[in-house]
């Protein structure tokens, strides 16, 4: 492979910064850019480059000489005159006899260039096109590609308004066999994006390598500055695919758009107003953002596949708008149902991407070397919490589409909607108490257990914080049990008069008995619990393995009935009674209850279990306010 690098341009939009140096030479966090392009595709292997120059070649030429062994072995060409993006590799064909990186030098890279040759070779592409989502694809040159990633068409910009487009763009970062040099125009200014590719995309065999890796265009101040910033805070390192990637799966009906039951037209698609925002702030965090969805729409025959790719360009035309992209969409069109006259038979299938089984999941987490357990999956629906589960990833559910309001599978998290997830997620709201624990389980004794007891009022951020502290135990590689007290409640119709009170409810009378069971080994059963009316409790059974961390979190956790077990320390989660009423009326309204029915709850607990529960919170070895 033989790197040829753009950088003739003159980078007028960039005013002042350009009127003594090229544009490729602009500094980015204290280097040239070219210096950091170099520098990348010698880290990458590659040992041979052409440099093509227009504007104050002398400028480049001084700077990196042959390559000082720094750098690739450079060579340099002049073009007497500009001549597009492609004229220069027709005047230097007779020195390209290998597979050709053609790279522009006025973008930020950071790919790993080993996949990506290997899905040229194993695809056997003539040419193959790096792609990538942006947040700015209204002015961007888009791609279409199909399911086997050959590339269908070209949409330059500028465009018609009212398109409704994938949100491929051309990133800038091409693979070309060297014949293909021969097919450049010898005359005029011919350019890869305008001319040449889609005239080529009818006669050679093009394909796109869609990635998530770090390519950013630096050709305006403002996207400098951008570029900047991401250098800085180690993105484009971060993005790399060598690198595991912590990854924010998404369901798509009821969490990014509005689920109006088997969307079957791009006019039915609407993105909620929220998931844009919770989007962006995912593309600016490093983590993935990827959509896995059910859509038996396929197998109904009420669109076909073509269809749902025009479904899926309306949703990322519509994100692109706001500045958010997906990295990528997975989708299952199968259902395993069959005999009905108006289905598609090709598509009514056992399959291995349909959740809940994690098929979309592990696909994503191959193609772009995801750390499943350290990954998420948000959903509104049972099927996409056990998807999840299955693959290894803490689960997220939101009120928002079909709510988790039926169903037997619990989340790890719960939250009003996508954006309110994301916001947890990315704003690492417990860091202070993730420290005092890890100090605390590292003082213990090296051959005893770690048994840390979490407790505080409904609403007041218990389970999130155990299951933030569960899943950073479990990455630094420690087996932790996690015990939910709420799966000792006694459902509500089965508690006799004078027994609607926490002490009952929680069956405290066992529950020390019971835990110290389960830290001995010995299985302990309980009812399981339903947050939502329409939710059917499922049994469960408890039971301490070669776990060394115990987690126990509920209502009761603080109580002093359970102080006869020997934890190693306790955290008290204290809320305002302000805040307090307001969580609680929010977590009523979800369960349907009516605004008189909350208002009755709030009053009666309020008098006796939320004041009783707030006093044990402050007897705590740690005390925390819920972000």
């Amino acid at each position: 492979m033989i790197a040829v690098v753009l950088a003739g341009g003159k980078g007028s939009r960039l005013k002042e910064k350009t009127k003594a140096i090229p544009k490729p030479m602009v500094e980015v966090a204290g280097k040239p850019l070219l210096e950091h392009s170099l520098s990348w595709l010698k880290r990458e292997g590659v040992e041979e480059a052409w440099i093509t120059l227009n504007y104050l070649p002398e400028v480049v030429q001084q700077h990196f000489g042959e390559g000082e062994g720094k750098y690739p072995r450079l060579h340099y060409y002049v073009e007497p005159q500009a001549r597009g993006s492609a004229g220069a590799l027709y005047d230097i064909r007779s020195s390209l006899n290998e597979t050709v990186l053609v790279v522009y030098g006025d973008v930020y890279m950071e790919v790993d260039l080993k996949r990506l040759l290997s899905f040229h070779k194993v695809k056997q592409a003539e040419a193959t096109l790096v792609l990538h989502p942006n947040d700015h694809p209204h002015d961007s040159d888009l791609v279409e590609t199909d399911a086997k990633d050959r590339i269908l068409d070209f949409h330059a910009k500028p465009r018609a308004h009212g398109q409704w487009l994938p949100n491929l763009v051309n990133a800038g970062l091409y693979l070309i066999e060297p014949e293909l040099c021969r097919h450049i125009p010898n005359e005029g200014s011919p350019d890869f994006g305008r001319d040449l590719f889609p005239d080529w995309v009818n006669r050679f065999k093009m394909y796109g390598y869609n990635t998530p890796e770090y390519m950013k265009d630096m050709g305006t101040p403002d996207r400098l500055e951008k570029v900047e910033k991401d250098v800085l805070a180690g993105l484009p390192v971060k993005k790399r695919l060598s690198e595991r990637k912590v990854a924010v799966f998404l369901d798509r009906d009821g969490v990014v758009n509005d689920d109006t039951e088997f969307i079957s037209t791009p006019e039915q698609m609407q993105v909620y107003p929220f998931a844009s925002e919770a989007i962006k702030q995912l593309n600016k965090s490093g983590m993935l953002a990827i959509l896995a969805t059910n859509q038996s729409v396929v197998a109904r025959n009420l669109t076909t596949m073509q269809g749902l790719q025009k479904i899926h360009h309306r949703m990322e035309t519509d994100l692109g708008r706001d500045g958010a992209y997906l990295d990528a969409i997975y989708f299952c069109p199968h259902h395993p149902d069959k005999g009905f006259p108006e289905e598609n038979p090709e598509f009514k299938t056992e399959c291995n991407c349909r959740k809940p089984k994690p098929g979309m999941l592990l696909e994503a987490a191959g193609r772009f070397n995801i750390d499943l357990q350290a990954s998420f999956m948000v959903g509104d629906n049972e099927r996409d919490l056990q998807a999840g589960a299955a693959a290894g990833c803490t689960t997220i559910g939101v009120e928002t589409g079909k709510g988790l309001k039926d169903g037997q599978t619990q989340p790890d998290l719960f939250f009003p909607n996508l954006l309110d997830a994301v916001r947890f997620l990315t704003s690492n709201p417990w860091e202070k108490a993730l420290q005092d624990i890890d100090s605390a389980l590292a003082k213990r004794p090296s051959d005893s257990l770690g048994l840390v007891r979490i407790g505080g009022n409904t609403g007041s951020g218990k389970t999130t914080l155990c299951t933030w502290l569960a899943r950073h135990l479990r990455l630094q590689g420690k087996k932790v049990l996690v015990v939910r007290l709420d799966d000792w409640i006694v459902p509500r119709k089965k508690r006799k008069p004078g027994e609607d009170n926490f002490e009952h409810t929680f069956r405290l009378h066992r529950l020390a008995g019971d835990l110290n069971d389960i830290l001995q080994g010995k299985p302990v059963m309980v009812p399981g619990y339903a947050r939502h009316p329409g939710q059917k409790a499922k049994a469960l059974e408890y039971q301490r393995h070669n776990e060394e961390i115990v987690l126990v979190e509920g209502v009761p956790a603080l109580h002093d009935s359970l102080d006869v077990l020997p934890w190693t320390c306790s955290i008290g989660l204290k809320e305002s009674k302000e805040a307090l009423e307001k969580r609680v009326h929010a977590l009523y309204t979800w369960k349907g209850y009516l605004e008189e029915e909350r208002q009755a709850l709030w009053k009666k607990r309020e008098a006796k279990e939320y004041r009783e529960i707030a006093a044990l919170v402050p007897k705590a070895d740690f005390v925390y306010t819920r972000p």
